[in-house]
């Protein structure tokens, strides 16, 4: 898993409180972010 710099560290911080709160919402365990589009 490489996010660039660590300057982009708030970014994944911030989802991670996203997926947290979707969890408890929608009483889930495996909320996700899917990323596509990048020619790997």
């Amino acid at each position: 898993f490489d996010a660039g710099p660590a300057a982009n560290g708030y970014v994944i911080e911030g989802l991670t409180g996203v997926l947290i709160y979707l969890n408890r919402k929608y009483k889930s365990k495996h909320a996700s972010v899917k990323v596509t589009g990048i020619g790997v």
